[in-house]
């Protein structure tokens, strides 16, 4: 995960993630957050150290950018947020439903004729697992 910190402005976006294409590397994952007058942007790619360190580099080059910071390997705390749709039969199929997402401690968003929808947020591990639990069921979106 790489931070850059840079001056916002028109096409700010496009040559920050132009420098990691020109490069080779798959954008995984890219946040960004605005204020007056500055950007955070928050990348997630999969790489070497030596890589990541030679695309900091680069990236501190371009002109509008204040600060780079790689914290890949610094100590974090990762949470993943799921909605998931569940397709029911009936009453008991969702009283069930609810039930695992208590298990679960997902919360009820909407209950539908035929159809519960749920909210998850933790690991990503819960959130694989809570869908696993809920195939038999018959999961219609995620």
């Amino acid at each position: 995960t790489i931070l850059v910190f840079v001056s916002d402005e028109s096409g700010i976006i496009n040559r920050v993630s132009s420098v990691f294409s020109r490069r080779g590397f798959n954008i995984e994952s890219l946040a960004v957050g605005l204020n007056v007058d500055r950007a955070l942007f928050t990348v997630v790619v999969n790489s070497t150290n030596t890589a990541m360190n030679n695309l900091a580099k680069q990236l501190a080059k371009l002109v509008k950018v204040k600060y780079v910071d790689i914290v890949t390997f610094q100590e974090r705390l990762e949470r993943e947020l799921m909605l998931i749709k569940v397709k029911v039969n009936g009453h008991q199929e969702k009283q069930e439903v609810i039930q695992t997402a208590g298990i679960f401690r997902a919360k009820v968003v909407d209950v539908g004729q035929d159809a519960v929808t749920l909210s998850s947020a933790g690991d990503p591990g819960k959130s694989v697992a809570l869908q696993t639990v809920l195939r038999k069921f018959g999961v219609l979106e995620v």
